[in-house]
């Protein structure tokens, strides 16, 4: 959830510099924009490996696996968004066009929030008889925000 809760406020960053364009963003916003890119492809979230652990040992059934490469596809996507938004972001970098850096960041958010719902569901649908009853409830609140 802490890891989600990142997320989100990176996604409603990246929102808000999108909604300012076509005026791109100053230096300073740039700077932190970068930055909270590279916080989020450094951060370390728990692995596909860590989620298929807490549904149980051994070979994941036909449903947690499928569920699992979904998630473990949107990840890798989310970090090539995220580094392409660093490289156009880059001070050094040619300017693209507003239109442009504001289909990437729209890219991005969108993705990672859909990312982030599925991970949600995947942990609602699979480990449901784990969860107590302070858990699901923090689950489901998240999912219900997702979804505002």
């Amino acid at each position: 959830m802490a890891r989600h809760a990142h997320s989100a406020g990176l996604c409603d960053h990246l929102e808000a510099c999108a909604d300012r364009l076509p005026t791109w963003p100053i230096a300073d916003e740039a700077e932190r924009l970068r930055s909270a890119l590279n916080d989020f492809i450094g951060q370390d979230g728990p692995s596909t490996a860590d989620l298929a652990g807490m549904f149980g040992p051994g070979v994941p059934d036909v449903l947690t696996a499928a569920l699992l490469r979904h998630v473990e596809a949107r990840r890798t996507d989310d970090l090539v968004h995220a580094g392409d938004l660093l490289a156009v972001l880059d001070a050094a970098a040619v300017r693209i066009s507003a239109d442009a850096l504001g289909y990437m960041l729209r890219c991005f958010f969108a993705a990672r929030r859909q990312a982030m719902v599925l991970e949600i569901l995947m942990v609602l649908t699979l480990g449901r008889h784990r969860l107590t009853a302070e858990g699901q409830s923090l689950l489901i609140d998240g999912l219900c925000r997702r979804a505002a």
